[in-house]
């Protein structure tokens, strides 16, 4: 079997491997299984690790990743494409973490073979519809936008979204609600977090601020964790101001920042709103209120109002 995982959702393409994996492993429970880093592996190694049998089993599960990133990537492939039906005992599974370019020998090669399985970023949309094929697999029923609240709460992060439903599979609970996610969950506030840098960029809204703060306390949120998140977004518009500046096209703004596409109108509005000057001196003075928590100079919390009022 020769298998190609392709495509810039790289948690997807990891997770079909995982699975790949898994089932030829419960197949073939003698094979040797081999992992490679293609990139940084010379051709001929990789070519002899595939045409030679091991001594201790006839059967072999190959993972290369990375290929496309090897300078002889098109040899190889070549090679294997053309010993296909002779290695009948070595299953090659090739992880690539972007996209293979379709115009290339590469990708034609094994796409007329239906080697290629392809996995494109998430959308909304997209993500939606698997969290729920996720949930489905767990049994897990949810009471109307249930589901929907958990998927905002985890900001849309596959990982976040997944520790959080295996949580909720442990509880063995008959239909989740938003109770539940509230006691058994946990929100990484990126709502809030953006709601706040908004306040913070309108200027002269302490009101505003106070009350977001007030909320994220509420929930036990640690100014710490806050501070966090807060530097993390405003170091992203920074960013992207800076691009744009520099005629950045949105597809390498998103090749830069390794951001989800569907985020990046949000922040881009976010940014042309923005003066930069004065989100960089927040941004700096975060890691200094940070400091001053971290030694006992001022309470989180105070020290988190002073500092985002301050600058209203």
């Amino acid at each position: 079997m020769i298998k190609i995982l392709e495509g810039d959702n790289t948690f997807l393409s990891a997770e079909r491997l995982k699975s790949i994996v898994s089932d030829l492993k419960k197949q073939k429970p003698e094979a040797v299984i081999k992992y490679i880093n293609a990139e940084d592996t010379e051709a001929s190694e990789i070519i002899q690790e595939y045409e030679t049998q091991d001594i201790f089993s006839s059967e072999k599960i190959i993972i290369l990743k990375r290929l496309l990133e090897n300078k002889r990537y098109q040899e190889i492939i070549e090679n294997i494409y053309a010993n296909r039906e002779t290695n009948e005992h070595t299953d090659i599974i090739i992880w690539e973490n972007k996209k293979i370019p379709k115009n290339t020998k590469y990708y034609k090669t094994f796409n007329q073979i239906k080697s290629i399985e392809s996995f494109n970023q998430f959308n909304k949309r997209t993500f939606a519809t698997w969290a729920r094929e996720q949930a489905k697999k767990r049994n897990l029923s949810f009471e109307p936008g249930v589901l929907e609240t958990l998927i905002i709460m985890t900001n849309y992060e596959p990982n976040a979204f997944l520790n959080e439903i295996n949580k909720l599979e442990i509880l063995d609970i008959s239909k989740i609600r938003k109770e539940d996610l509230a006691i058994y969950t946990n929100d990484i506030h990126d709502y809030e977090i953006w709601a706040l840098i908004g306040a913070i960029n309108q200027q002269n809204n302490q009101k505003g601020i106070i009350e977001i703060l007030s909320t994220l306390f509420t929930k036990n949120t640690s100014p710490q964790y806050i501070m966090v998140m807060l530097a993390r977004n405003l170091k992203q518009i920074l960013l992207i101001s800076k691009l744009l500046e520099e005629n950045k096209t949105d597809k390498e703004i998103l090749s830069t920042l390794k951001i989800p596409p569907f985020t990046l109108p949000k922040m881009k509005s976010i940014a042309k709103k923005s003066e930069y000057r004065y989100l960089k001196q927040i941004y700096e003075k975060i890691y200094r209120l940070d400091y001053e928590i971290k030694i006992g100079n001022i309470d989180g919390e105070l020290g988190l109002i002073l500092l985002t009022t301050r600058f209203n």
